[in-house]
C-alpha cells in the first residue's frame, strides 16, 4: 500500500536528478563545488556563480534568450515554484566570560542562544566616509560602516528592512530571490546582501530552501534544503536535504489504492476486534477490565505476543490517520500552487514602495510563505507516516514469530529464540561495555587527529562498523597517527568480536536449542497422555451407574452392577497404551519430585519390583503387577488425580475371566 501511494522510482529519480545537478556545478577559479564552501567569500561566489547560474536559466546553449513562457525550469522537466527563499539563524553577541585574553577578544557568540535583533550595516548620509570596494567585477559601496539605499529601491522592501529583521510572516530572518525574474533584479537583490554583510560572525546556520515540481510520470513535489553550518571555530559545514511527496495521491490507479485501503482497515477491525474479545472474556472471569488488561499484557502467559498485537493494531490505525491527515494537507498543497500559477504579477520591480505593484508583490510573497509553510507540514506528516510503517514492518516480523510459534515444524525454532534471548541479552550488555570501553580509547587517543573519532558518538559509530565489518579503512588511518597503539586497539577487537564473541553467541544458541528439544519432548509426552486418557469412555471421578447413582465394581467382569442394574459400556486400552501411560506416568512423578525436593524420589513400595503376588493364581499375575505398577496408596490415605484413577480403571477392565478369582488381601486402591 505505501509503496503504491510512494512510488518510489519516481522519487527517487526526481531527487538524484535535482542533487546531483546542484552539486555539481562549479564555481571560483578551483572549480569547487557546494561543499568546497569553507568561509563567507566562497558561499557568496558559490551562490552567484554556482547556484543561480544553475537554476536561474534565461538562454539557451546559443546564447539567445528564450522566451519568458520557458523561464523557471531547472533540468528542462523540473519547475521552481516559489523561487529560492534564505533564512538564516543568529546567535547572540556577549561579552566572554572566561580566558586570559578575554579583554582582547572582546565578544564571543555562543550557539546555544539566538538572537532575534535587527542587523546589518545602516544607511550612509552626508557625514559617513564614502569607501568602496570590489565584489564580482561590481563596484560596491562601503561594507563596513554603512550602505546606500538608492542602488536598490525597487528591487528591496527597504522600508521593511528585508532580510536583516524578522519577517512578520515567518519570525524569521528570511530572503527570498524570484527566479521567474529577470538576472539583473536577481543580481542586484544578492549584491543588496553582501553589501549589508547577511552573513556576519553572529551567523550559525544558513538554510536555502528550493521547491520543483515534476509532472512528466506522477506529480510530485521535491524540496532540496541546502544547509550550511557555520561553527565557532570557524568551519562550513555544507549539507543537503531532499525530501519528496505527491501532489495527488490519488493521481493514479485510483481503484486499486482505495482497494487496498479497505482491506488494511478491514484487517485492523479484524484484529482490534479479536484482542478485544479475549480481554472481554478475561474481564468475565476476573471480574474487572483493569485485572483483564493487567493480565493480557504483564501477567500472563502470552504477554509478548499481546503486545506485539497491540503495538501492530495501534500502529496500524496511527499509519492510517497519519495517512488521511497528510492527503488533506496536500489537498491544500496543490491550492497553493494553483493560486502562484495565477496571481505572480507582471512587474519586474518588486517592492518600490511608490510602485503600484507593491501590495500585488507582498500578497504574492505571503501565499509563497503560506505554500512553504504547507508543503512542510505534508511532508513532515509524509515522513512521519514513512518512519511508522518502516517501524511496522519490524511488529510484522515478531508477529510472524508468533505465529512461527503455532506451527509445529517451526516451533523449535521460536523456542530456542526466546530461550537465549535472556543469556543473548545479558552478552548484549557486556559487548555494550566493550564498545564504550574501545570508543573511549579510541576518542582519546585519536579524538585530535581523525574526524571518525573527534566525538564519542562518531567513536562508537566508528568501533562498532568495525567490530561488525572488519574494515581497515579506519585502521589504515590510525596506523598513520600511532603505529603501535592502533595495531594494539585494532586487532584485539577484532580477536575478541570474532574469535570469542562469535563462539559465546553460537554455544548460547546451542544450548538453548537441547533445551527447547527436551522440553517439546516433555510436552508431545503430555499430550499424548492427555490424548490417549481423552479417547477412553471415562472423563472424571469414579464410574457410577447412570440411573442410581451407585459405585460400580471394577472386579467385576463387564462392569456388571449388582440388582440387575444397567450396564455400563467397558472401555478398552490395549496392552501397549496402558505400558505407555504408566511409562509417561512414571516421568511425571519424577519430574515433579526433582521440582519439590531437588531429589530423585524413592521408590515406591506398590512399584512391581517390591509388591509381592501373594493369593493371585498364575494366569492373574502379570495383571496384578501391572496395577501395583502405578504405584496408588491404601484406600485411606489422600486421593490421587482423575487421571490415575481412569488409568487404573482402564487396567482393570481389561482383567481375563481367568483372574476372577479374590485378589490378595493386600490394599486395594481407591476410585
Amino acid at each position: 500500500l505505501t509503496w503504491m501511494h510512494e512510488q518510489f522510482s519516481t522519487v527517487f529519480a526526481v531527487e538524484h536528478a535535482v542533487s546531483s545537478e546542484l552539486l555539481s556545478s562549479p564555481f571560483g577559479e578551483h572549480s569547487r563545488t557546494f561543499h568546497g564552501i569553507h568561509d563567507i567569500n566562497t558561499f557568496w561566489g558559490w551562490l552567484d556563480e554556482s547556484l543561480l547560474k544553475t537554476i536561474v536559466i534565461q538562454e539557451d546553449s546559443l546564447g539567445h534568450t528564450i522566451p519568458e513562457s520557458e523561464w523557471g525550469f531547472f533540468a528542462q522537466y523540473d519547475r521552481l515554484v516559489g523561487g529560492v527563499r534564505m533564512t538564516q539563524h543568529r546567535t547572540i553577541q556577549q561579552k566572554c566570560p572566561y580566558g586570559p585574553l578575554r579583554q582582547q577578544i572582546f565578544y564571543c557568540y555562543p550557539s546555544k542562544h539566538h538572537d532575534v535583533k535587527p542587523f546589518g550595516l545602516p544607511m550612509c548620509n552626508n557625514e559617513t566616509e564614502d569607501v568602496t570596494q570590489v565584489v564580482f567585477g561590481q563596484v560596491i559601496h562601503n561594507a563596513s560602516e554603512c550602505y546606500h539605499p538608492e542602488d536598490y529601491v525597487g528591487y528591496v522592501n527597504i522600508g521593511a528592512d528585508e532580510g536583516f529583521s524578522k519577517s512578520s510572516l515567518t519570525d524569521k530572518f528570511t530572503f527570498w530571490l524570484d527566479t521567474d525574474g529577470d538576472q539583473d533584479t536577481i543580481k542586484k537583490r544578492v549584491e543588496y546582501l553582501i553589501e549589508r554583510q547577511w552573513i556576519d560572525r553572529q551567523t550559525s546556520s544558513i538554510d536555502i530552501e528550493i521547491d520543483f515540481y515534476n509532472g512528466q510520470l506522477e506529480p510530485v513535489l521535491c524540496t532540496v534544503l541546502l544547509k550550511v553550518h557555520i561553527s565557532r571555530v570557524g568551519v562550513f559545514k555544507p549539507e543537503i536535504v531532499t525530501a519528496t511527496v505527491p501532489v495527488d495521491p490519488y493521481h493514479t490507479n485510483f481503484g486499486g489504492k482505495i482497494f487496498l485501503e479497505v482491506v488494511f482497515l478491514l484487517f485492523m477491525l479484524h484484529f482490534s476486534w479479536r484482542e478485544w474479545e479475549d480481554i472481554r472474556h478475561q474481564a468475565q472471569e476476573s471480574g474487572s477490565v483493569g485485572e483483564a488488561l493487567k493480565y493480557h499484557y504483564i501477567t500472563g502467559k502470552n504477554t509478548f505476543g499481546n503486545m506485539v498485537d497491540f503495538i501492530m493494531i495501534a500502529g496500524g490505525f496511527a499509519l492510517y490517520a497519519l495517512w488521511i491527515l497528510g492527503a488533506f494537507r496536500l489537498g491544500f498543497v496543490r491550492e497553493d500552487l494553483v493560486n502562484l500559477g495565477t496571481h505572480r504579477p507582471n512587474a519586474t520591480r518588486l517592492f518600490s514602495q511608490d510602485s503600484r505593484h507593491y501590495s500585488e508583490w507582498k500578497h504574492y510573497d505571503e501565499e509563497i510563505q503560506s505554500f512553504s509553510e504547507d508543503l512542510s507540514e505534508a511532508i513532515y506528516d509524509w515522513e512521519v507516516a514513512r518512519a511508522l510503517a518502516a517501524s511496522l514492518v519490524f511488529v510484522i516480523v515478531f508477529r510472524i514469530f508468533k505465529l512461527c510459534n503455532e506451527v509445529h515444524a517451526l516451533r523449535n525454532i521460536t523456542m530456542t529464540v526466546s530461550m537465549a534471548m535472556s543469556k543473548l541479552v545479558a552478552f548484549g550488555l557486556i559487548v555494550a561495555l566493550l564498545v564504550a570501553i574501545f570508543a573511549g580509547a579510541g576518542l582519546l587517543a585519536y579524538g585530535p587527529e581523525l574526524e571518525e573519532f573527534h566525538t564519542y558518538p562518531e567513536a562508537i559509530i566508528t568501533t562498532l562498523v568495525v567490530m561488525s565489518t572488519g574494515d581497515d579503512t579506519v585502521y589504515n588511518k590510525m596506523f598513520e597517527v600511532d603505529p603501535i597503539l592502533s595495531s594494539f586497539w585494532h586487532w584485539l577487537l577484532i580477536t575478541i568480536v570474532w574469535l570469542v564473541g562469535l563462539k559465546i553467541i553460537l554455544c548460547i544458541l546451542v544450548d538453548a536449542y537441547a533445551e527447547a528439544q527436551e522440553r517439546l519432548k516433555k510436552e508431545e509426552e503430555e499430550e499424548e497422555m492427555e490424548q490417549i486418557e481423552k479417547n477412553s469412555s471415562f472423563t472424571s471421578g469414579q464410574p457410577k451407574n447412570g440411573k442410581t447413582g451407585q459405585i460400580l465394581d471394577p472386579f467385576q467382569d463387564g462392569w456388571q452392577a449388582q440388582e440387575n442394574q444397567p450396564v455400563r459400556e467397558r472401555p478398552t486400552l490395549s496392552e501397549t497404551q496402558m505400558k505407555r501411560i504408566s511409562e509417561l506416568k512414571q516421568k511425571r512423578q519424577t519430574v515433579q519430585a526433582e521440582q519439590s525436593t531437588g531429589e530423585m524420589p524413592q521408590q515406591s513400595r506398590y512399584s512391581s519390583t517390591s509388591v509381592p503376588n501373594q493369593g493371585v493364581h498364575q494366569g492373574g499375575e502379570s495383571q496384578v503387577k501391572e496395577r501395583n505398577s502405578w504405584g496408588h496408596p491404601p484406600r485411606n490415605s489422600t486421593r490421587r488425580s482423575s487421571s490415575g484413577q481412569l488409568a487404573l480403571a482402564r487396567q482393570f477392565s481389561n482383567m481375563s475371566a481367568a483372574t476372577s478369582a479374590s485378589p490378595s488381601p493386600g490394599p486395594e486402591p481407591e476410585f
